[in-house]
């Protein structure tokens, strides 16, 4: 007969809400957050990585629309 093995006493269990509580709605908002600032995140980096980006490939002042002016 093969030895039995002990049950863990330190392993954790994914603790699951239901649906509709309060603290899935939390942890869902927290997820769209995060992946939110992921993809913000991730769209700055090649931005701010783009190679051959020189000065004359940006649009000049003078083509940014103006403020009205409000009397």
């Amino acid at each position: 007969m093969a030895p039995m093995k002990k049950p863990q006493k330190n392993a954790k269990k994914e603790k699951i809400f239901h649906p509709e509580s309060r603290k899935a709605g939390q942890l869902e908002r927290k997820q769209l957050r995060k992946s939110k600032l992921a993809e913000q995140a991730s769209k700055r980096a090649k931005l701010h990585s783009a190679k051959g980006k020189s000065s004359s490939d940006r649009l000049p002042l003078d083509s940014l629309p103006s403020k009205a002016k409000v009397t």
